[in-house]
């Protein structure tokens, strides 16, 4: 039997062997994954020493998205939901078990091209990252008292997806740079006694994201299977000050770092 490949409405050789595809104009996609999620804020306090925020956090995730090729062009939307329990260190003490909820959205577009024996997909987009962390009520082992904070962050994917086939099994490697160009941090430090609620807006930050998945291609479905990899590194935010700020001194949102390492599985139609 001939491998075929089902993205596409086009005839290519792949390791030498001519493919011949039927027309597919849509595309759809649904899975799930699960992840380490490991995050470092760094600031500097009034003693010139370097503090670091340290949470690591567990997720499960559901995701899922939508392709419509027209010609050698597609559209995509994907989407991903992560919900998981945190646990967080620093100078304030350590909390456990704080619940965590992530959420993507993304639009792409791009071009599907016949290249190294394979299909190279290049695309650029827009992406939205939303962020709840759920600290209110809880206490740090020494007593400081957590609250909410919420972030919304805006960026520009810039990627590659490279497909291939060997034998019966279909290969997806894609590689990923995001350019983040706007976020808004609110800190609901209005729930803790004396203090007011701070917004702070980022305006720069860099993220990497890469994949490798593999899987095999039916007549009317597919799956895959395989590991990634998220990084994002933003920039400290503008300083603001409140009512409760002692003169000449102000509030940030410091310099961070977060690296998401984990594997997902899809089902493709």
């Amino acid at each position: 039997m001939k491998p075929t490949v089902r993205l596409l409405s086009l005839v290519c050789v792949i390791g030498g062997v001519t493919v011949s595809e039927a027309r597919a104009d849509n595309s759809y996609s649904v899975g799930v994954e699960g992840f380490r999620d490991a995050y470092k804020e760094y600031c500097v306090d009034g003693a010139g020493v370097d503090p670091k925020v340290d949470i690591h956090t567990d997720y499960g995730s559901v995701t899922a998205s939508y392709q419509h090729t027209a010609g050698s062009y597609f559209t995509a939307i994907d989407g991903r939901y992560s919900q998981g329990d945190a646990d967080y260190k620093s100078l304030s003490g350590t909390i456990n078990n704080i619940s965590d909820k992530e959420g993507e959205a993304r639009l792409r577009f791009g071009a599907n091209m016949v290249a190294w024996h394979g299909i190279v997909m290049p695309y650029i987009g827009v992406g939205a990252r939303l962020f709840f962390d759920q600290g209110k009520g809880m206490f740090s082992s020494i007593g400081a008292e957590a609250y909410d904070r919420h972030i919304t962050q805006l960026y520009a994917p810039l990627g590659v997806t490279y497909q291939f086939n060997w034998g019966s099994w279909v290969f997806r490697p894609n590689a990923e740079v995001d350019a983040l160009f706007w976020g808004k941090v609110e800190s609901h430090l209005g729930e803790v006694r004396g203090n007011y609620n701070v917004e702070n807006t980022q305006h720069g930050g860099v993220g990497l994201r890469g994949e490798f998945m593999a899987g095999q291609q039916y007549k009317y479905f597919g799956w895959e299977i395989g590991p990634f990899v998220r990084y994002w590194h933003v920039d400290a935010s503008d300083i603001v000050s409140t009512p409760a700020t002692p003169p000449g001194t102000g509030l940030e949102e410091p310099k961070n770092a977060r690296l998401q390492v984990g594997g997902a599985l899809r089902v493709n139609f």
